[in-house]
C-alpha cells in the first residue's frame, strides 16, 4: 500500500500515477479483504489522483467507516479535500 500511496499523493508531479496507484490499491485491499482503513484511504487518494472525485469520496466514506478513533479526524479532512475535486498532496 506504501508505493500506491506515494504514487498516489507524492507532491513530485513526476512521480504520481494514478492509474498505477488504483491498481496496487485495489491489490492491497483485496489481500486484506477490503478491511483495512488504511487500505481504503488509499484507494480513495488513488482515485482522487486519477481525477474520479466520486470514486474517491466513496472509497473514503469507507475509511473512515473502519478508522480507528484516533485517525478518524484525518481521515474526515482527506474527504473535505475530495469534496472539493482536490487530490491528496503528502
Amino acid at each position: 500500500v506504501g508505493l500506491a500511496r506515494l504514487l498516489a499523493s507524492c507532491p513530485e508531479e513526476e512521480l504520481r500515477d494514478g492509474a498505477e496507484a488504483v491498481r496496487l490499491a485495489e491489490v492491497a485491499c483485496r489481500r486484506t479483504s477490503w478491511k483495512s482503513w488504511n487500505c481504503l484511504d488509499t484507494m480513495a487518494a488513488a482515485y482522487a489522483e486519477s481525477g474520479d472525485f466520486d470514486k474517491a469520496r466513496e472509497w473514503q466514506d469507507k475509511a473512515i467507516a473502519q478508522a480507528p478513533t484516533e485517525v478518524h479526524g484525518s481521515c474526515v479532512k482527506r474527504r473535505g479535500l475530495y469534496e472539493a475535486e482536490k487530490p491528496l498532496r503528502e
